[in-house]
């Protein structure tokens, strides 16, 4: 691979310059043939296209994409942004022919993308327990697990939510600083989906405050006969864990109502008489990952129409 490095005599960035291109070819593991062009004249200048020293150009192509549409050719400094040498991204680019991305996006994806796998992994002990009884799988001590660690999972997500959006900001002052040429449409881009990330990093994050709202199964008793129970739970970490424990126990034949509550730490199960024993309900609740103790109360009524 050529690598050029246009010059007038004595021009104080080029040895910099050099040093630059050497470093991003070692570190790129890329073998180049370096030459130096003295351009001398303005006659030179204009035969070699040249935008001021130095410019840089792999294999006759300027490494700036900017620079197909100039055509202020002389003898000047050429300035980069608020430097006198490429910066070493622009001179990446120009060597692995891959395009020039100030924003460098690629770390402000994955910064995003940690962001909102630590926020989903914060709300686990809720949503968790749900997909597991939703699969039939038990999900005991589930809740319990994730509970202690969820502070951990938001700080982290908050934290590369907020490295991903000073990277990507980061990227559009160097763009400028550099004179580089920039995709204000990549840009609005990168921006749209940092405000998607920080909307759906939120909505996992709290989910366990509207999850019983949301997936609740809360069911009218319609049968004639029907006996209500209510436990104790020990294990519910939110309002979100009262999904899960009414998922569990609507799966049971002959239940036709379930309605736990985090705050008074029960579940009221109302079930056709002699359809389902205490043991059956006790154990559907250790399969959501709780424990039940009780019942409490126990009353038969018949006629019902509607939830009391």
């Amino acid at each position: 691979m050529r690598v050029e490095i246009l010059q007038f005599d004595d021009c104080p960035n080029v040895g910099p310059t050099i040093e630059r291109v050497k470093r991003v070819a070692a570190s790129l593991g890329v073998e180049i043939d370096l030459h130096l062009v003295l351009v001398a004249t303005h006659d030179d200048a204009l035969r070699e296209r040249f935008l001021g020293s130095p410019s840089v150009r792999v294999d006759g192509v300027d490494i700036d994409p900017s620079a197909a549409g100039r055509s202020d050719f002389g003898l000047s400094c050429r300035v980069y942004g608020r430097e006198g040498s490429p910066p070493e991204a622009m001179i990446a680019a120009g060597i692995t022919g891959k395009p020039f991305d100030p924003v460098q996006s690629k770390g402000q994806g994955l910064a995003t993308s940690g962001a909102l796998l630590a926020a989903i992994l914060s709300s686990a002990c809720c949503w968790l327990p749900l997909v597991l009884v939703a699969l039939g799988v038990s999900a005991g001590g589930v809740a319990l697990a994730f509970e202690p660690l969820r502070p951990w999972f938001i700080g982290i997500a908050v934290m590369l939510l907020g490295f991903g959006i000073w990277w990507t900001e980061r990227g559009v002052r160097r763009a400028h600083a550099c004179g580089c040429p920039m995709s204000r449409r990549r840009v609005a881009l990168n921006r749209g989906m940092l405000g998607l990330s920080v909307l759906g990093m939120a909505a996992f994050i709290f989910f366990p405050q509207y999850a019983g709202n949301v997936f609740g199964q809360r069911a009218a008793v319609r049968a004639r006969d029907t006996q209500l129970v209510t436990f104790h739970v020990e294990g519910m970490t939110c309002t979100g864990c009262e999904a899960g424990i009414e998922a569990a126990l609507l799966k049971l034949p002959g239940v036709t109502r379930a309605d736990a509550s985090y705050e008074r730490e029960a579940v009221t199960v109302g079930f056709e008489s002699g359809a389902v024993s205490t043991a059956a309900l006790i154990g559907a609740v250790a399969q959501a990952g709780y424990a039940a103790t009780g019942p409490e109360a126990i009353r038969s009524k018949s006629g019902l129409n509607g939830a009391p």
